[in-house]
């Protein structure tokens, strides 16, 4: 099958899978903020943020590394992989059960403001009980990374859409008779449960078992020790605004951040699936098959993306109080303005994708630099900014601190020869467009 057809079929799986999952996602949000308090979203919250740090802080890099492995893979090289994933899952359930211990001797000591998420006593078990997700994911085939590796989306979709289907049941039944976090905590460990199984049926490839291959290990721990550092620095700069804000943030504020959150960055989550689950192969194999033709490809593939985040980004600037106030009851309203201004970050999710294409050159090394600086500025950045103007002006720096990135970008593509300001800059008209659209749109109605 022609490169353009398995990207074309691919994608349309990745964005029908990922649309399904966010139609699930959406709806099991609207039910259970009716059926929970916000207080058990703030301290969600911070647990998911948890076991995100956790893993990524031990990212080794095995499915990049076997996506973009220029020679043939053997079921050796993948059953090795999968013993050092199933050995970092065990490492990872550890590491997330002491730090509930450490928060919860923390909170014994007074170390955290009795007004923060911190200091929530159901804090500590709840994030020692989620541990048990970290282990499960460890043991889920890597045969679902080779699928990702050809461009075979289908079965990879089915998998997660009814893994998540089925555990959202249980979680709107649970919370509709129990009315409590535990509800959200069955549902959310019987999803990554239900993945882990159907990844082993016999349909989806052989068998992972045990194995070890000295010449393996090197190999993806040398591929990996940047893409260790780069997923550390990216956890930072995508979700350390929650740590951060934890805080200072009741439980209740927290949910309502979260709220808008989650809803600027539907969008945003699309794009990313897109990119690591078909641009990233996609972009591997034209640079083991068709180098010379890298740039005209990539801007190729940018051209649909980059219409679909300046479309949204518009329209959540300029409708964002509009679409909380439908979707959610009064308690969410500040929800509004924070959507608002979060949407802002959309806009300049196009130019990083430039981590993907440097990636795909073997090059893990890049990647890490254009995190670095972007973090660095969120960690220092926001305590600052929310001392001295406040909730609006940290969610602004939340928005856009990733434009710091963008002179690493540019000196890198161009190393590469692979800049272009044309492909980068040819539709922000259409931001300026679609907000002006909303804005008539809101006034009309």
């Amino acid at each position: 099958m022609a490169l353009s057809k398995k990207i074309r079929l691919a994608g349309s799986w990745v964005v029908a899978g990922h649309l399904s999952s966010q139609l699930i996602r959406l709806s099991c949000n609207l039910i259970m903020t009716r059926l929970l308090v916000p207080d058990m979203f703030g301290i969600m919250a911070v647990v998911t943020i948890c076991l995100i740090g956790v893993t990524m802080l031990s990212d080794i890099g095995i499915s990049q590394y076997l996506i973009q492995r220029k020679q043939t893979i053997n079921q050796t090289i993948i059953n090795t992989a999968w013993t050092l994933q199933v050995v970092r899952g065990v490492i990872l359930a550890l590491l997330v059960v002491m730090l509930a211990a450490c928060i919860a001797k923390g909170q014994q000591y007074g170390l955290f403001n009795s007004h923060s998420v911190y200091a929530d006593e159901q804090l500590p078990l709840v994030l020692a009980v989620m541990a048990l997700s970290s282990f499960l994911a460890g043991l889920t085939s890597l045969n679902l990374v080779l699928m990702q590796r050809d461009l075979q989306q289908k079965q990879t979709i089915m998998i997660e859409v009814i893994s998540q289907l089925v555990g959202t049941v249980v979680m709107i039944i649970m919370a509709y008779y129990l009315s409590n976090i535990w509800s959200i905590v069955v549902g959310s460990l019987l999803t990554v449960l239900i993945k882990t199984l159907l990844s082993h049926h016999k349909r989806i490839g052989e068998r992972c078992h045990f194995a070890w291959d000295s010449e393996t290990v090197s190999a993806i721990l040398q591929f990996g020790r940047w893409v260790f550092i780069a997923s550390l620095l990216t956890f930072i700069a995508a979700q350390g605004d929650r740590l951060i804000l934890a805080s200072w943030l009741s439980a209740a504020e927290l949910g309502v951040y979260t709220i808008a959150f989650f809803i600027a960055t539907a969008g945003k989550e699309l794009v990313k699936k897109v990119m690591g689950s078909v641009l990233y192969p996609a972009l591997s194999q034209v640079v083991r098959e068709n180098p010379h033709q890298l740039k005209t490809i990539y801007y190729q593939l940018r051209l649909p993306l980059d219409s679909v985040i300046m479309v949204l980004a518009g329209l959540m600037a300029s409708g964002g109080e509009w679409i909380i106030s439908l979707l959610y009851d009064e308690r969410y309203i500040d929800a509004g303005w924070m959507l608002q201004l979060l949407s802002l970050s959309i806009v300049l999710l196009g130019t990083s994708m430039a981590g993907v294409l440097i990636m795909a050159l073997g090059n893990s090394l890049w990647p890490m630099w254009m995190t670095l600086v972007s973090a660095v500025t969120l960690v220092f950045g926001l305590p600052l900014v929310f001392s001295w103007w406040g909730l609006p002006a940290a969610i602004t720096l939340i928005a856009l601190h990733t434009v710091v990135e963008f002179p690493v970008i540019m000196w890198c593509m161009k190393r590469y020869q692979l800049w272009s300001w044309w492909g980068e800059c040819r539709l922000w008209p259409v931001f300026f467009i679609s907000y002006a659209l909303g804005k008539s749109l809101i006034e009309l109605t």
